[in-house]
Parts: structure tokens; C-alpha cells; sequence
């Protein structure tokens, strides 16, 4: 009986999510009514990608218990080092494909440094990423000396050329990108993890209570590997699609993207102190951050004006949290 009321208000909580996004969707389509048009419909879920692959590696260490705040400067890292390569070995046509394999491979390798400091010397998660995000911002830079590049191999500009789906419509072509392929691929492979492997359960399980999900056997190194692994090699990704997008490096342009990714995971539900979250609760929060930053803009609010509601969002997420917390131990009672 216990569990049937759980599982309920679960589903109940999503689709509050769910339902705020079409609220707030139908506020901008009464503002401006070609808000609702596919060419924009279609460019809310493009622009979400970037943020979303990052999303989804910052949901699987916030359900060990941690916060990490380093994504964006890991992500800075694995597409300055990619781009440093593909020009160090003159791939001027080099494959748009291996672009993320390099700069996957490099986030996964800072991202596994950050859990190595987190597990092997217990620090928290999120003074790790503040210290280590530094030393990522800068180290590169440092070395070579480079903050800024005005072209990218053709191989990188060719992704937001790359489409999947187009249509012709009266406002003109929308279409799908190649990059919601990623994001596709990195909601499938965290919900699968997450759900279906005995590591997603011990994560789960670590976020909960550490001392036990080690008592019953879990393997704490491999939970600890794994989580770090996977949002390194995300946020790498994200990285490279962002200055892709882009299709010029500039330094500190990505940083200012850590608050979407944090405010999606927030609102998307998950809770860092009992190990909590779905990752169809974090779609939503992801869509509705592309939503936002999409139609802000549309409708004739500065883009500045936006950090202003992503803050708000933040707010209302964690006090959404604490209620349904409260309310539990209530029953519990």
C-alpha cells in the first residue's frame, strides 16, 4: 500500500513538471503567437541539446549526494584540447563524428580525476569541482597561451549544417539537428544505467546513505568511477557542441552555462540528499531551460533577463522539494 502511494505521488510530481512547461509555453505563444510555430518548436529543442547532454551528466553525480560545478570548465577543457589536436595534426577536414569521441575521452579523464578526489580523500563533490574547475579553466590556457581561435576546422562547423529532419513551412525551414542525436544518446544511455544496471541501483543507493550501500556489497570505487566517468564524458561532448554551435572558440563563453545545467537538474526533481531523481523528470526540466532561453529572447527580453528566471526556477525547484519532503515525513509520521 506503502509503496503504491509512493509510486503516485512520484508520477503526481512529473507532471506538475509537465504541466508547468505548457503553462509557461502558453504564456509566450499569448505573447507572441509564432512562438508555437515548428521553426520554433523546432529550435527550442535544438538549443536545448547543449544543455541537455550536460544535464544528464550533472544528474548522475547528484544522485551519489554530490554537486559538481566543474562541468563547464570540463567541457571548456575537452573542446579546447580537441581543437588543439585537430589542428596540431592539420585535420582541417577532420570527421565531425571524432570530435566527440576526442573531447568525450577528455571529459571522461577530468571527470574521473574529480571522483578520484571525492571517494579517495572524502571531500565533497562540490569543493572538489570549485578547486579543480580553476585548474581546468586555466591550465590549458596557460600552456599554449590561446584564449581565443576565429575558426574551427571544417570538420567542427559542420554540425550546426548537419540536420536529421527538415521541413518547409510558411515561416520558413525548421529543422532537426544532427546534435539531437546526442542528447538522445545520452538520455539512453543514463536512464539505462541508472535503471537496468546493478551500478545504476548503487548509485542510487550511495546517494542515500554511503555507509550502507557499502554494507550490502556495493562496490563504492566502481559507483564513485562510474558517475564521474559518465558526466566527464558529457560534458566533454557538450563542450565541443557548444563551440561548435558556435563555430569559434572563445574561452569564457561556456562558462556561463553551469547555472542552466544546475537549474534543469533542479527542477527536473533530483535530490541530492536521498539519492533521488528520474530522468524523465530532468527531460522536462532541460526542455523547459530551452524554452526559456528560446522565447526570452523572441518575445524582446534581453538575454541578461534570463538569469534572472533561472534563478527563480532554482528557487521554486528546491522549495518544491523541501515541501514534498516535508510532507512525506508527515506520513510518516
Amino acid at each position: 500500500m506503502n509503496t503504491q502511494a509512493k509510486k503516485t505521488w512520484r508520477l503526481g510530481d512529473d507532471g506538475v513538471r509537465v504541466g508547468a512547461f505548457f503553462v509557461i509555453l502558453g504564456i509566450f505563444a499569448l505573447i507572441n503567437p509564432t512562438v508555437l510555430s515548428l521553426v520554433n518548436l523546432f529550435a527550442i529543442v535544438n538549443n536545448a541539446c547543449f544543455i541537455g547532454v550536460m544535464t544528464m551528466g550533472l544528474m548522475i553525480v547528484m544522485i551519489t549526494g554530490n554537486l559538481d560545478l566543474s562541468l563547464a570548465s570540463i567541457g571548456l577543457t575537452s573542446a579546447f584540447s580537441t581543437i588543439m589536436l585537430y589542428q596540431a595534426w592539420g585535420w582541417e577536414e577532420g570527421g565531425m563524428y571524432l570530435m566527440f569521441v576526442i573531447a568525450g575521452a577528455a571529459g571522461a579523464v577530468c571527470g574521473l580525476i574529480n571522483g578520484f578526489f571525492v571517494y579517495k580523500l572524502g571531500i565533497p563533490g562540490i569543493i572538489v569541482s570549485l578547486g579543480m574547475g580553476q585548474v581546468y579553466n586555466t591550465l590549458l590556457l596557460i600552456l599554449t597561451g590561446v584564449t581565443y581561435i576565429p575558426v574551427l576546422p571544417e570538420g567542427m562547423r559542420r554540425l550546426n549544417r548537419t540536420f536529421i529532419l527538415q521541413v518547409e513551412t510558411a515561416l520558413g525551414t525548421a529543422g532537426i539537428c544532427f546534435a539531437v542525436l546526442i542528447f538522445a544518446a545520452a538520455v539512453l544511455l543514463v536512464w539505462f544505467v541508472l535503471n537496468k544496471t546493478m551500478v545504476g541501483r548503487g548509485i542510487y543507493a550511495l546517494g542515500g546513505d554511503k555507509v550502507a550501500a557499502a554494507r550490502v556489497g556495493f562496490n563504492i570505487p566502481l559507483l564513485y568511477g562510474t558517475a564521474y566517468g559518465i558526466m566527464g564524458m558529457l560534458a566533454g561532448m557538450a563542450g565541443m557542441m557548444f563551440y561548435a554551435n558556435n563555430t569559434l572558440f572563445q574561452s569564457d563563453w561556456i562558462l556561463v552555462e553551469q547555472g542552466n545545467a544546475t537549474a534543469a537538474a533542479i527542477f527536473g526533481g533530483v535530490i541530492m540528499k536521498n539519492g533521488k531523481g528520474t530522468v524523465g523528470g530532468v527531460v522536462v526540466g532541460i526542455l523547459l531551460i530551452g524554452l526559456i532561453q528560446n522565447n526570452l529572447y523572441l518575445i524582446g527580453i534581453p538575454s541578461y533577463a534570463q538569469k534572472v528566471v533561472v534563478g527563480f526556477i532554482i528557487l521554486t525547484s528546491v522549495a518544491m522539494a523541501s515541501f514534498n519532503q516535508l510532507r512525506e515525513w508527515g506520513k510518516s509520521r
